[in-house]
């Protein structure tokens, strides 16, 4: 098994990931990243949105979701990343779960099963979640079944960097703080904060600003930020 500690991955059709981090740390957005770097049509699907609280149906579902993407591949030849979040409420530890044991063997081998029949069917298998010990070990500790953990920490100074200039790109309003050295100025002022938090702490300051029609300069929005 490949482990990874990363912001960002490439991966070959058939492999199956297992993206591994806190709320916020930038799971979704590094497979997002991933299908635009490959060129790929990105399928996400949250478990916890599927529409069924057991998790047999849960999993049909998503199988049903699989074939429709193979059905796809032969078809058309396009190939797909298939992303599914809180992993953990599908496949969760039999020790942790609330539901009888028996019941979960069957759920899980389900689950096992549906992994290793997905070959050459021209997909990425990509699966989210905030604690790996959640998850049955029998998922992950097969290569056959998940091949690669990718560890996602929190940005260091040069991803908090490219992910402040690109919100702040975005939007005439902020023109001035697009400086390179202000840039870094308010990237060091979100040491250990998440992509979450720098995203939404920093819209916030800038809605703060346009609301009261008050200009938006380095000096102000640094001030509030070293508070």
């Amino acid at each position: 098994m490949t482990t990874l500690h990363c912001q960002s991955a490439k991966a070959n059709p058939g492999e199956k990931i297992a993206i591994v981090g806190p709320t916020g740390a930038g799971k979704t957005t590094m497979v997002k990243g991933m299908a635009k770097e490959m060129g790929l049509p990105l399928y996400q699907m949250n478990v916890g949105n599927v529409g069924s609280g057991i998790i047999h149906d849960t999993a049909k579902q998503i199988e049903a979701y699989r074939k429709q993407l193979a059905y796809k591949f032969r078809s058309t030849g396009e190939r797909s990343i298939l992303f599914i979040d809180e992993a953990e409420q599908l496949v969760p530890k039999i020790s942790n779960s609330i539901m009888t044991h028996s019941h979960n063997v069957e759920e899980t081998n389900y689950i096992k099963d549906m992994i290793l029949s997905a070959h050459n069917d021209g997909i990425i298998y990509a699966m989210a979640t905030n604690d790996l010990d959640k998850i049955e070990p029998a998922i992950y500790q097969n290569s056959d079944r998940i091949g690669t953990l990718a560890y996602v920490g929190k940005p260091d100074l040069e991803s908090r960097k490219g992910i402040i200039s690109k919100l702040l790109s975005d939007r005439p309003a902020t023109k001035a703080l697009t400086d390179a050295s202000v840039i870094e100025e308010i990237a060091k002022t979100f040491e250990g904060s998440s992509i979450g938090e720098i995203r939404q702490g920093l819209l916030n300051i800038v809605r703060d600003f346009i609301k009261t029609n008050t200009q938006i300069t380095p000096k102000a929005v640094l001030k509030i930020l070293k508070r």
